[in-house]
Formats: C-alpha cells, structure tokens, sequence
C-alpha cells in the first residue's frame, strides 16, 4: 500500500524586525525555505528565501486595514447616482 508523502512543519521560521536593512542581513537556511520578519511599527511583513541561483529572494507586504462592510446610509442608489 503507497502512502503519500507527510511533510512535518515546525512553524514559521524568521523573527520580528524593525526594518529593511534588518531583514537583509538576517542570515537564513540555505535550503530554500521561507522565512517571515514581521515590522509591525512600518506596517510592513518581509519574506526572505534562497533561490536555486543561490540568491536571496526578498519580498515586502504592506499591511493595509480591510475594507468596511457599507452600512445604511454609506451607499446611494443607481438613481440617486444618475
């Protein structure tokens, strides 16, 4: 009987930042996995990984406020916008 393969995870790898530079030169495994520096002060979140060309790959996300549902009142109608 094949069992598929169990991929173990021991959580996120990284540590909290407070900026760029910091997440640069943070040294990290080398066997590609992603490691996550939260900069909570800038709102910001870094990923940093090794490629296959053996070079860092850097990512930003902006942290943004999610968008309100429209209450009564928020909105007009077609006719009211015509």
């Amino acid at each position: 009987m094949n069992y598929p393969p169990q991929f173990i995870s021991n959580g996120l790898k990284g540590h909290a930042v407070s900026s760029y530079e910091e997440v640069k030169a943070s040294t990290i495994d080398f066997d590609g996995t992603t490691f996550y520096f939260p900069d909570l002060g800038n709102k910001k979140i870094y990923t940093k990984a090794i490629g296959n060309d053996g070079l860092p790959i850097l990512n930003m996300y902006e942290l943004k406020p999610l968008p309100t549902e429209p209450t009564e009142g928020d909105y007009i109608t077609r006719t009211e916008f015509d």
